[in-house]
């Protein structure tokens, strides 16, 4: 069965989630952590954004009837008041570097955008080979 691929989503969110908010939530108290894609204007902020950005099968066998690897690529944003200031960006970011190297993740390292609705905006993105059985 190949079902274990489907569910390397919600694996990898609920992984960094659960680190981000160890890390962060005392700090933090409205912490937002989502992956259905859109930050709502009312969102509490700052605001975490995973999203998975492509999910292919890779490391195929000669037979081809499983899914033995995937490589597994996501995008996340961090969005972060004008008002919370730069060093919240940076700090939120961090926390979020660190959740997807613990996954052993490669990093394309944090962007950092002024967006004209008053909020900052970093963007990263994150991947790593995932194959059937590894443990993230």
């Amino acid at each position: 069965m190949s079902n274990w691929a489907y569910d390397a989503e919600t694996k990898v969110f609920s992984k960094a989630k659960a680190y981000i908010t160890s890390q962060l939530k005392t700090k933090y108290p409205k912490l937002n952590i989502t992956q259905d894609g859109i930050i709502h204007e009312d969102a509490m902020l700052p605001s975490v954004l995973i999203h998975t950005i492509v999910s292919s099968e890779t490391g195929q066998d000669l037979v081809g009837q499983t899914i033995n690897a995937i490589m597994y690529e996501v995008q996340v944003d961090v969005i972060v008041s004008h008002a919370q200031g730069l060093s919240v960006a940076k700090d939120v970011t961090g926390v979020v570097v660190d959740a997807f190297k613990r996954m052993s993740f490669s990093a394309t390292m944090p962007t950092l955008d002024f967006e004209g609705n008053d909020t900052y905006r970093t963007v990263s993105r994150y991947n790593r080979i995932i194959a059937q059985g590894d443990i993230l």
